[in-house]
């Protein structure tokens, strides 16, 4: 996982906790648009991310999915508009 990567996904961390969310993994639970738990569970992923870096390292698919998400989710719940994803995102693969 590169720098520019690392930063971001650290950025998103902070910004969360600033807001009091909790890291709280979610597995196997069928969702729905009430379900209060999306940002808790972008910050597991984010504090997977950062506590593995071997692992993502390794797996660039993977980094790029689970990075994906995580924006995905920031969007859906308001925190970031695309645009300031897309901003954020350009450049992240050199």
């Amino acid at each position: 996982m590169n720098s520019k990567i690392k930063a971001l996904i650290a950025r998103y961390d902070l910004e969360l906790q600033k807001v009091d969310i909790e890291v709280l993994e979610i597995r196997d639970r069928v969702s729905s648009p009430e379900d209060p738990y999306p940002l808790n569970h972008a910050r597991w992923m984010i504090n997977q991310m950062l506590d593995n870096p071997e692992v993502f390292e390794s797996n660039i698919p993977k980094t790029n999915r689970w990075l994906g998400f995580i924006q995905a989710i920031l969007w859906m719940e308001d925190v970031r508009g695309i645009l300031k994803l897309r901003e954020e995102s350009t450049g992240i693969d050199n």
